[in-house]
């Protein structure tokens, strides 16, 4: 009959450490990402030039910006889970996200 080995309670919060600070990990990846500058311009030049646009060019911006908007969203929402979480685990690796002066987030 094989033992299960039973965690410690050292054992648990070396656990619990380690998951937090993958999550903290995975959120500052979040908080990082960005379109690639070529979809950015594209975007860009697609906006500019929206009243040339076909209903197919048309229809594909509105996709885009959608996908954009939901990527802002997403990384605001990282952004914001991982100030938090360094708020109340002070000690874990990396540098929270700080609102600046601005309003804008930064590292």
């Amino acid at each position: 009959m094989t033992k299960t080995r039973i965690p410690t309670r050292k054992g648990m919060a070396s656990d619990k450490r380690q998951a937090l600070q993958i999550c903290a990990e995975a959120l500052r990846q979040a908080a990082e990402r960005r379109l690639p500058r070529p979809l950015e311009r594209k975007i860009l030049k697609m906006i500019e030039a929206k009243e040339a646009l076909t209903d197919a060019e048309h229809e594909q911006l509105v996709t885009l910006v959608d996908v954009a908007q939901e990527q802002s969203l997403q990384k605001v929402k990282a952004q914001v889970a991982l100030e938090l979480l360094h708020k109340a685990y002070p000690d874990l690796k990396g540098k929270p996200w700080r609102a600046s002066a601005s309003g804008s987030m930064k590292k």
